[in-house]
């Protein structure tokens, strides 16, 4: 027979009528739940299995509990094993583990979630999901509509991921004004730069970046209050600040040559690595967590020349390798 345990819940008392001997099986309802607390039985401890942890007993529940002898104590019976809780399970079915068994899982089933990309926050709730799918189209389509419904007299200079907008200036002559519009064509914030006359470029997550007849240029926060001039005739398009590093890539054009000049905020040159010939000229940057690619146009090819945030060319791939090649051998030649 199951006798109901006496006691209290962490210190129960069983009616033992035999000698304990090693393996000596007892069974018992509990009658009050010990919510995991060290408990003992007539003054042992009660262990779970080849453990020092106590069980977690369940008020009304049936337990097969037995003694051993070299470690004075006792062991409840091993039933089911296991480390997961409700909000691991999915709700409506059941589980068991170490504490208990026919537990029912709480985790929210959301089936299917498909996303569209948003410049806004997006949600995604905790729980479950069957898979689903993230519109890739959509930032290009939004992207489009900001170019199809810029009004006259704008004209488009990069598109910022942060704040959904794309940034113009005025098309008939530089103002040093920054205009964002919203994909509705619809103006909703204007930066002026600090220093007149100049044209928006680049922005970045903090940073906004302006020239005036391709130099100097002038790094702003997005008050545009004026960070840093960098100010050399041989700076060009394209240029670009990072919005994951504290870098500045410019292009540089000097003897028929195309270099990659990395400043840092403050203006200090971190590296100036030859990127590409007069032949093949740079028409733009990528920005990456790791540096910036430069991309290069040779007819109808097109290659990618990857500088580090240090400042050093570490991968070139198609034209570009030929680029570099023959870049550096034009140089080398020219040096006798």
């Amino acid at each position: 027979m199951y006798q109901t345990a006496g006691g209290t819940a962490t210190a129960i008392t069983l009616t033992i009528k035999e000698t304990l001997t090693d393996g000596f099986p007892m069974t018992f309802i509990a009658s009050a739940a010990n919510s995991g607390a060290s408990t003992t039985i007539n003054g042992s401890p009660l262990y779970k299995p080849n453990t020092t942890t106590a069980p977690n007993l369940i008020a009304g529940k049936a337990y097969t509990v037995w003694w051993s002898q070299s470690g004075n104590c006792f062991f409840i019976k091993a039933s089911a094993e296991g480390t997961a809780v409700a909000t691991n399970v999915l709700a409506g079915t059941t589980f068991s583990n170490d504490n208990d068994t026919g537990i029912s899982g709480t985790m929210p089933n959301n089936g299917a979630l498909n996303y569209t990309p948003s410049v806004s926050a997006q949600t995604i709730p905790a729980g479950y999901t069957s898979g689903g799918t993230v519109q890739g189209a959509q930032l290009k389509q939004n992207i489009d509509g900001h170019l199809q419904n810029l009004p006259t007299g704008y004209a488009p200079a990069c598109y910022d991921d942060y704040t959904g907008l794309l940034w113009a200036y005025n098309s008939s002559a530089p103002d040093g004004k920054a205009y964002g519009f919203n994909s509705s064509g619809t103006l909703v914030s204007t930066i002026i730069c600090s220093q007149a006359n100049t044209q928006i470029m680049n922005v970045s997550k903090d940073h906004m970046l302006w020239a005036f007849n391709n130099y100097p240029m002038y790094l702003t926060d997005k008050n545009g209050t004026l960070i840093h001039t960098y100010n050399s005739p041989l700076m060009a398009e394209p240029a670009i600040v990072s919005s994951y590093t504290s870098r500045v890539f410019f292009n540089y054009a000097s003897g028929g040559n195309f270099y990659c000049y990395v400043y840092d905020l403050n203006g200090t040159l971190i590296g100036s690595p030859l990127i590409a010939s007069s032949a093949y000229p740079v028409t733009g940057f990528m920005t990456s967590p790791n540096g910036v690619y430069a991309i290069v146009i040779s007819g109808s090819l097109v290659s990618y020349v990857f500088i580090n945030n240090s400042g050093v060319v570490v991968g070139l791939n198609g034209v570009g390798k030929l680029i570099m090649w023959w870049s550096l051998f034009a140089n080398a030649l020219a040096q006798y």
